[in-house]
Order: structure tokens, then sequence, then C-alpha cells
């Protein structure tokens, strides 16, 4: 399952991916640029919107099994302001995962593995 976070769904038949628009969210605002992101992989447009402020996503009926949650971030506002300026914290199944990330380069991916 692949969320665009503040963005729009997008299908691509060829490669089988498919992106849901932004759902399954509960709070916060999106922020989007229209600023080309060069660095994107093959997906660049997921890097153009974000959800901001106090939010969460909640994924219901989910079976059973081990997932991996592959996460991905951008600065696409204010990248020179003060550290420690967006600083969060990942909770999986209600529990706080055992690390907290800030955001400070272009995008970064990770990946951990939950039962």
């Amino acid at each position: 399952m692949f969320v665009n976070a503040g963005g729009d769904a997008f299908s691509e038949a060829a490669g089988g991916i498919t992106f849901l628009g932004d759902t399954y969210f509960d709070g916060g605002n999106v922020m989007r640029t229209n600023e080309r992101i060069v660095e994107g992989g093959d997906y660049p447009f997921i890097y153009q919107s974000a959800r901001l402020g106090s939010f969460c996503y909640r994924f219901e009926n989910i079976p059973p099994g081990d997932y991996v949650v592959d996460l991905h971030f951008v600065e696409i506002i204010n990248i020179n302001g003060p550290k420690g300026m967006r600083v969060f914290n990942v909770y999986i199944q209600d529990e706080k995962a055992s690390f907290s990330v800030q955001a400070r380069m272009l995008h970064f991916g990770l990946t951990n593995l939950y039962k």
C-alpha cells in the first residue's frame, strides 16, 4: 500500500504501482509545491506534497503479519530553518517506534520490519 501524503492518487498500469490519494489521516494540513524535484526517483510527484502539523494515519483491518514500513520525506519549505524544527515520532500499532527522525535532507527512506 502506497499513500501519497498530501497528494493525489496515481496508478501506473505498466509497473503495477498504485498510490492512494491522501487518505486514512486525522488532522494536519497540506502543503504543496510545483517545484521540480530532480532527485525524486521514478515517482518525483510524491515529493511535491506533505501533511504538516499534528496528524496521524490509521490503517484499519490490515491482516496480521509482517510488514515493511518505508517512509519517504522531503523538505519543501524553510530548508534553512533552525536545527530540530522538524522533529517527530513514528508510532506503529500504538507503540513508539525505536527511532526519531529529523527531515533535513531532500528525501530519504527508512525501512524497518514490524510484526
